[in-house]
């Protein structure tokens, strides 16, 4: 939290004067202000880290697809020509595990 607020106070000139004013010199405008705009930003910071995970569980997710869906082209080859055709991916374990002698 420390860190939070000195980010905050560091964001912008406003914002520390603010807080001189609210909190050193005891005025209660400058309280309020400062409580409404400290709110804003941690609003924000919280937006801000909800996209990025958002974004990240969707790229585990593409992913997870992305793998069962050449899974399935592995084994429809299998069927189909009675071998593994070769799938272009890195570190392709599991079509060396499915290649028939």
């Amino acid at each position: 939290m420390d860190h939070l607020a000195r980010s905050f106070l560091e964001e912008d000139t406003e914002n520390r004067d603010l807080y001189i004013n609210g909190i050193l010199l005891k005025n209660q405008t400058s309280i309020e202000s400062l409580n409404k705009k400290f709110n804003d930003y941690l609003f924000r910071i919280n937006l801000c880290s909800y996209i990025k995970k958002s974004i990240a569980f969707a790229a585990i997710d593409l992913k997870k697809k992305e793998s069962t869906l050449r899974e399935k082209r592995s084994l429809r080859s299998i069927l189909i020509y009675g071998k593994v055709r070769p799938v272009k991916r890195k570190n392709s374990l599991s079509t060396r595990a499915l290649r028939m002698p």
